[in-house]
């Protein structure tokens, strides 16, 4: 079976910090997440695996609890988006999970935006 390439990445680039201080340190995906780790990393995954984990890790220096949205658009234009509370800490980890079903194979897309919309990150991964 031939593999598809990822989707290419928007065309604005992520700033990966913004005004506030909010920064992404680490973006990966995972089948699970164990002691609030990524247990194996990968950006390919099948149906069979069930789920995807996109895993973030932040560093917020403001008092004020942050928000962060992870958006996942499949190529084919579908969407689905969770808003994640950051708190104030030098690695801050986090992360949401995209349930796996048969019509979700090829490509996808996770970003990381702030609370403004601003995108923070940007990674790719494949559904076979």
């Amino acid at each position: 079976r031939k593999r598809r390439p990822p989707i290419d990445l928007p065309p604005t680039q992520p700033i990966e910090k913004d005004e506030r201080g909010l920064k992404i340190m680490r973006q990966a995906f995972s089948t699970q997440i164990v002691r609030r780790l990524p247990v194996d990393e990968r950006e390919a995954f099948r149906i069979e695996d069930g789920s995807v984990f996109c895993f973030v890790e932040v560093a917020s220096n403001e008092e004020n609890e942050r928000r962060i949205t992870l958006k996942f658009t499949h190529s084919t234009g579908l969407t689905q988006s969770y808003e994640l509370p950051i708190g104030q800490s030098p690695a801050w980890r986090t992360w949401s999970k995209l349930n796996l079903t048969s019509s979700m194979t090829g490509a996808w897309l996770c970003e990381v935006f702030n609370e403004e919309g601003v995108l923070l990150a940007s990674k790719s991964f494949i559904v076979e």
